[in-house]
């Protein structure tokens, strides 16, 4: 098995090369959907972030938590990120390992070598680089990921730049990683810089059965 962490800014494009990796047979890990899966009813950080910012960020009693009522208040105070993060990232932390364990299982059994993909957003913020065997950072210029937000989340130019600045800054992420994909241009381009980075590196296609 070999296992890559793909990061970026918010809006730099990993879900694009992260599908891109999936239909080359990776096994794709979405830390970001794994963390709304956590935080659906009945889980329990769901209870345990309903506990610590109140029921006012439920779409309805009881219902799952509106994501951009909580998102409003979190990027709007530095602490109260912090709190979520200390909620939520123990728990995908925890979940990650049993998908790798059963991955790895799987592997196993079957005889193969998988490539397993992690993505992860905040993988250097959160210290997860440790995790893995390779790092890729996805970037685009700040201009252009404000752009994008805007576009495509509908945010104000301080809404976007808000977002932005709540992680670490995207040249700072290039420097620290193994490989960078600048995504500011086509997608074949893009496709052609991850095949590059991929190079020799071989691996057997993941099915589920």
């Amino acid at each position: 098995m070999f296992r890559i962490g793909l990061t970026g800014g918010i809006a730099t494009g990993k879900s694009v090369v992260a599908q891109m990796l999936e239909k080359q047979g990776a096994y794709v890990i979405d830390t970001d959907l794994l963390a709304h899966q956590l935080m659906e009813p009945g889980q329990p950080v769901y209870q345990a972030v309903v506990e610590a910012f109140g029921t006012e960020i439920l779409s309805a009693p009881g219902g799952p938590i509106d994501r951009r009522i909580l998102g409003a208040r979190i990027f709007a105070d530095d602490n109260l990120r912090e709190q979520l993060n200390s909620l939520v990232h123990p728990a995908v932390k925890e979940a990650l390992h049993q998908l790798e364990t059963a991955i790895r299982a799987q592997e196993k059994d079957r005889n193969k070598n998988y490539l397993l993909v992690f993505v992860i957003p905040l993988l250097y913020e959160v210290n997860m680089a440790h995790f893995v065997d390779k790092t890729i950072v996805v970037y685009c210029p700040e201009a252009v990921q404000k752009e994008r937000l805007m576009a495509r989340n509908g945010f104000t130019p301080e809404e976007a730049e808000i977002r932005i600045r709540a992680q670490l800054s995207i040249e700072i992420k290039a420097e620290k990683a193994d490989e960078v994909i600048d995504n500011s241009r086509d997608l074949e381009n893009t496709r052609e810089q991850l095949n590059w980075i991929l190079g020799e590196l071989k691996w057997d296609r993941y099915t589920a059965s």
